[in-house]
This record gives structure tokens, sequence and C-alpha cells, in this order.
């Protein structure tokens, strides 16, 4: 399993710094988009949930707090990948 990733900043509902987080999840060997994934990220805040797309492998969560985060992305049949990064107030608005 690969994890591509994309960050994006903007300022929340409660005026705090939050943004999107956005990976492409796919079979590494193959270059082939993966579906029936789960993906979390997780935050020092609690894991948020993700949208996705098995046919592109395109997954993403919103309202992410600025700071550290972590992705676990998990395939029945190929085990789990795991994405560390940081969300910062540099990231492009």
């Amino acid at each position: 399993v690969g994890v591509v990733r994309r960050l994006v900043r903007y300022v929340g509902e409660e005026g705090l710094a939050v943004g999107a987080v956005g990976v492409l999840i796919y079979d590494y060997y193959a270059a082939a988009p993966l579906g029936g994934v789960t993906a979390t990220l997780f935050t020092g805040k609690g894991p948020i949930t993700g949208t996705g797309d098995a046919t592109t492998g395109f997954y993403s969560f919103a309202n992410v707090p600025v700071g550290n985060f972590t992705v676990v992305a998990s395939v029945a049949g190929y085990g789990s990948a795991v994405l560390v990064g940081t969300l910062d107030s540099a990231d492009p608005a």
C-alpha cells in the first residue's frame, strides 16, 4: 500500500487554523488505486474519518487542526500503511 499526501490550510468555523489533508492510497507494485480502504487520520485531538473514492484511491480529511498528524490506511489482503506529517501555517491556503 502506498500513500501520497496533499495539505491545504484554512480558517475553521471557530476561527482556528485548520486544514484539509488528502491522500492517494494505491497498490505500490501495480500502481493502481485500491478500493475497500479504511483510512483514519489521528491528531492530538482525536481521530478523523476520511471520505474516499475507491475508483481513484483519493481520500480526504477535513477540519484537521494545525500540527502533527498520522494517517493509517488498511486494506484486507494488503496490511496497513502509515503516513506521518505536519500541517502548519506555512502550507498554502
